[in-house]
């Protein structure tokens, strides 16, 4: 088939475009950032970059709707297109770049051409496991939020939503790659290692290959169509039994220091970083008190069937590949929010001042002292049951209400 893949040089885009010429699809790749194609093209291996079944075009989904929908429909022209696989999205609002345009307006363009026509048999849209959260129905704005917007609309196009298949992947990781900032595998690279609240708080992440099978539901004959999965994976481990796991395999040792919620929401009001953003840090926290697990069987029997990789499996013959930790020299850059942070972090307390000296060390480029990790480790207290007594005064803790 002829497909129109998005987001093709992404995080999860270039194995959808692995998966899709192993498969023998003549694709049709998208990138918005056209200008960087050749230097992305390395990451996705010779043989990629040089077949002949994989024609590169620019869409930027930025652009706005009366822009858009003519250069979508050309491309669904020119290639002739029978399917698309829509995995273009931003976590992060940037340099204009929202996330009303970027994840709700912009597939609503394309859901519209799409339905206004009969030419494609096949649509499968990327989206994420926190869209079928009530907060996302509740708070449009946010990232959840723009993405529900998407399926919603979706839904209610009676002959698109028929040729559909919405998946909603949950945290993804790749071994291979360098994990973006914020995923535990990127804390991972940090020697001590952050970790936010007691490190117990549970999560199902999928393995990127395990995901990426879902480009076989473009072949399925419409079976999948009108159905919304959830792409989890069969195991439940927490954010420190992954670390453990990537620093048993690097033979590193695994020194955490905890970030109790107080000092992570202070941080994250000046910063988002990565994933790490205020709404998460709510995520994180609701998750010391429980998880409701999801059933990964669905994907799983639907994408094979076949059983799907566990950490561990993932890991263990992995290549180590650094995190980049540049992305805080970034953060640090604005030495003006460095101290507006430090500042917020000292009416905490004794417990904030001492968050505050890492911080400033750090910013400064030196690792953290002894005696400054000493300080905080009697204050990074939520520990094995998340229930520790709170090193924060009163007067501190509507910071994480």
């Amino acid at each position: 088939m002829n497909v129109l893949l998005t987001g093709a040089t992404g995080y999860i885009g270039r194995h959808f475009l692995r998966e899709l010429a192993a498969r023998g699809h003549t694709i049709t790749a998208a990138t918005s950032d056209f200008g960087s194609l050749q230097a992305k093209l390395s990451t996705l291996g010779a043989s990629l970059s040089v077949t002949q079944r994989i024609s590169w075009e620019q869409l930027d989904f930025a652009d706005s709707p009366e822009l858009l929908r003519p250069q979508i429909i050309k491309l669904l022209t020119k290639h002739k297109i029978d399917a698309v696989l829509n995995n273009a999205g931003i976590h992060l609002e940037e340099e204009g770049n929202t996330f009303a345009r970027i994840n709700y307006e912009t597939p609503r363009v394309l859901a519209d051409v799409i339905n206004e026509t009969l030419q494609i048999r096949r649509f499968i849209h990327i989206s994420t496991i926190t869209a079928g959260s009530d907060q996302a129905k509740q708070h449009p704005e946010t990232y959840a939020g723009s993405k529900r917007q998407a399926e919603d609309y979706m839904q209610s196009l009676p002959s698109m939503w028929a040729r559909t298949t919405i998946i909603r992947p949950i945290t993804v990781y790749d071994p291979e790659a360098q994990e973006r900032p914020g995923h535990p595998p990127w804390l991972a690279s940090f020697d001590p290692t952050p970790v936010l609240g007691s490190g117990n708080q549970q999560l199902q992440p999928i393995y990127v290959r395990d995901l990426v099978k879902a480009a076989g539901f473009i072949e399925d004959g419409g079976k999948n169509s009108s159905r919304i999965y959830e792409a989890v994976g069969s195991e439940i481990t927490t954010i420190s039994d992954w670390i453990s796991v990537i620093k048993r395999g690097r033979n590193q040792p695994y020194t955490p220091i905890y970030i109790p919620y107080p000092v992570a929401e202070v941080i994250t009001r000046h910063w988002q970083i990565g994933s790490i953003s205020q709404t998460m840090v709510g995520v994180w926290k609701a998750r010391e008190e429980g998880y409701r697990p999801y059933d990964h069987r669905p994907f799983a029997d639907a994408i094979a069937p076949s059983q799907l990789t566990g950490i561990e499996q993932a890991y263990c013959n992995a290549p180590i590949v650094s995190s980049d930790t540049r992305f805080l020299a970034g953060l640090f850059a604005n030495q003006d929010i460095v101290k507006a942070v430090i500042a917020d972090l000292a009416k905490l307390g004794d417990a904030g001042v001492a968050y505050g000296e890492i911080l400033h060390a750090l910013a400064q480029g030196e690792s953290p002292t002894m005696r400054q990790l000493s300080a905080i480790s009697a204050s990074s207290a939520l520990r094995s049951s998340g229930r520790a007594e709170s090193p924060f005064p009163e007067a501190a803790r509507p910071l994480v209400a």
